[in-house]
């Protein structure tokens, strides 16, 4: 995981402080934060080393109980109970079908657990900085990518969709705030969006990240294939190549504002 996230700091006050200690771990700081979870960093007392943890959160159907950090359903019956319930199932089915996973662009779960009425899951701490940074960082300089940069990131990160389609496993949240760029320049896959999307199919409540979700992924019966990872993918690299954020996929369907990127003159000649 990352040491620098493009992901909001929480203002709910509902992330746990420091020095808190879950397990083995002792909470160091908030690393990032989204609708449902909160990453930290924290430190593994038992093998001295530093990790992050991922905690299940979705602030839309629970809220923590400062006195005890006990995670609770807004509701203890009816859709936010059952939606909660079903959040902790995905959860941990994420967690299982990560840590089953073996591939240097792919991120690692070291081992999960319960507590705090909630689930977690620990993967590594591995020194970079999100993808969505650090095209920012660049585009602050005026430094395009060079084909060779651009073409290396690319061909790891369509080895490791690869190795997960033939697994029959998809990302679904692939963007440049999730994918992190080590300080070697390897490109790995973080977050994925697969418990989210499957919440959306129950619940047929949208969640989007506008510009690299594809249209059947807001469809409540949309065929999701490794053609859904692949659209988001190009929507990333389009973000790398060009700086702006592609158009969302609902607007592509009645009348496709995007330019080619072979009719755009200030890319002739670098790619």
């Amino acid at each position: 995981m990352t040491n620098s996230s493009s992901q909001q700091q929480p203002s709910h006050g509902q992330s746990l402080s420091a020095g808190t200690q879950l397990e083995e771990f002792i909470i160091e700081r908030v690393l990032g934060s989204g609708g449902f979870g909160i990453t930290y960093l924290a430190s593994d007392k038992r093998l001295g080393r530093r990790v992050v943890v991922k905690e299940n959160l979705p602030v839309q159907f629970c809220w923590r109980e400062q006195s005890s950090l006990t995670v609770r359903p807004r509701h203890d019956s009816g859709d936010d109970a059952d939606n909660f319930r079903y959040t902790l199932e995905s959860f941990e089915r994420e967690a299982t079908t990560l840590a089953s996973l073996d591939h240097p662009s792919i991120v690692k779960v070291l081992r999960s657990f319960e507590a705090n009425g909630t689930a977690y899951f620990v993967m590594p701490f591995v020194e970079g900085t999100a993808f969505d940074e650090v095209i920012k960082a660049r585009q602050s300089r005026g430094q395009a990518f060079s084909e060779d940069e651009i073409g290396g990131m690319l061909w790891r990160l369509l080895d490791a969709l690869s190795y997960l389609h033939d697994r029959g496993i998809y990302h679904r949240d692939i963007k440049p705030g999730n994918i992190l760029v080590t300080a070697t320049g390897e490109p790995v896959l973080i977050d994925f969006g697969a418990a989210r999307q499957r919440l959306s199919e129950r619940s047929l409540t949208v969640i989007e990240s506008a510009g690299y979700t594809p249209f059947e992924q807001l469809q409540s019966r949309g065929e999701i294939g490794p053609w859904s990872d692949i659209y988001a993918l190009a929507a990333t690299f389009y973000k790398a190549l060009t700086g702006e954020t592609p158009a969302k996929a609902a607007d592509l369907v009645m009348d496709d504002p995007v330019v080619p990127l072979t009719s755009r003159p200030e890319l002739h000649g670098r790619y």
